[in-house]
């Protein structure tokens, strides 16, 4: 059953990243480049949503926190990060959009970007044993670490817990309201 709901909330994402141009490079390129500020406040309203109803769900009680799994902060996560977003910046497409690209006409940009992940994770797999021989991931060991503490088991950068989460879904929200729709070259 979990594989069927996976399935559907993924091809939900994919029909939303379509709908609003998430699947066309050039537009998350304009994007992040602040020339088209409509995708940036659709993922900003987005993770306010996200956020709020986390939050919202563990203050209740009806989502049990001990789901979470958070994994460990260390040097190759950070250098994976920027590799990821340098890639991003450079291609226009992430994992997510490249998927929805598939099914526009921005297919071959999203069947690289696909090959490309693919082919990283493979080679990140066959050489992990390597890596972890010559302590590549006990440097900038951070262990697991959120923004805001919503676990006595995993630290956060600050003790608010879920408000903190709340309250920073609610401003996400608000800026994402207030930014204007044309972007800085406009």
């Amino acid at each position: 059953m979990k594989y069927v709901v996976a399935i559907i909330l993924g091809g939900l994402l994919g029909v939303g990243l379509y709908w609003m141009g998430a699947s066309n490079p050039k537009k998350t390129l304009n994007m992040l480049k602040l020339e088209n500020m409509n995708m940036l406040k659709i993922y900003l309203f987005a993770l306010g949503v996200s956020s709020v109803l986390l939050a919202a769900s563990c203050m209740i009680g009806i989502f049990d926190k001990s789901h979470l799994n958070i994994g460990s902060t260390h040097l190759g996560v950070v250098l994976g990060a920027l590799l990821f977003g340098l890639g991003f910046g450079w291609a226009g497409t992430n994992p997510d959009s490249c998927m929805a690209s598939i099914g526009s006409d921005s297919i071959k940009c999203g069947i690289f970007t696909l090959i490309g992940g693919l082919t990283g994770a493979f080679f990140y797999t066959i050489t992990y044993s390597w890596w972890h021989e010559i302590g590549f991931f006990r440097l900038f060991q951070f262990h697991s670490l959120t923004f805001f503490q919503i676990s006595d088991d995993i630290p956060g950068l600050f003790s608010m817990g879920e408000e903190g989460m709340l309250g920073l879904g609610i401003i996400f929200m608000i800026i994402a309201l207030i930014l204007p729709n044309k972007g800085v070259s406009d």
